[in-house]
């Protein structure tokens, strides 16, 4: 007889994708230490998947990729961008001239978030109006939509990410136990 995996030990890999660039030449900022850390702290079966992304087209192929059932094991969509809240718009910045839109992407990732959180590690994304976050997470089916309505300071975001990534992979997959990290207070 097998022994089944309690649901808070349930695989949560971390599909990542960043920014190439944070808009700097001399600018060394990434992710990835985070993912690296969440990895070995929790000696996950599964280790993310890091990729950056510089246009459109490549964000778009990495979407499909990450919508392949080989990534199911990887259920945390974690979106490292530049982001902004303009004229009732939240977007993310593909590079320093391209951005996303929060309904461009609602539209590309259309059933495609079945049992799957979306982090956006990028300022301002979830300062869109709540109804329509709302809609975003019906549609697909996803767990959560997870961000901020604000513009921490890379550090500040940086730790915070890194805490609550901490919590994703203590805690059940399900709408309801991720929704209590909301009700503790810092999260």
């Amino acid at each position: 007889m097998t022994e089944r995996k309690r649901r808070t030990d349930q695989e949560k890999g971390i599909f990542c994708l960043e920014t190439d660039s944070w808009f700097g030449k001399k600018d060394r900022k990434t992710v990835r230490p985070i993912l690296e850390l969440v990895d070995s702290f929790f000696n996950l079966e599964h280790k993310h998947h890091y990729r950056t992304v510089g246009t459109i087209e490549e964000f778009r192929h990495q979407i499909d990729a990450y919508t392949n059932p080989i990534f199911k094991t990887h259920p945390i969509l974690y979106l490292g961008f530049h982001g902004d809240y303009v004229g009732k718009e939240s977007l993310i910045a593909i590079n320093k001239d391209v951005n996303l839109t929060l309904t461009e992407l609602k539209h590309m990732l259309k059933g495609k978030l079945t049992g799957r959180v979306i982090y956006f590690g990028a300022c301002l994304v979830m300062k869109k109006h709540g109804l329509f976050l709302n809609g975003f997470l019906k549609d697909p089916n996803a767990i959560a939509a997870m961000g901020y309505n604000d513009a921490p300071d890379w550090i500040e975001s940086a730790s915070f990410d890194l805490m609550c990534l901490g919590k994703i992979q203590s805690r059940a997959l399900k709408k309801r136990s991720l929704f209590a990290l909301d009700k503790e207070g810092n999260y």
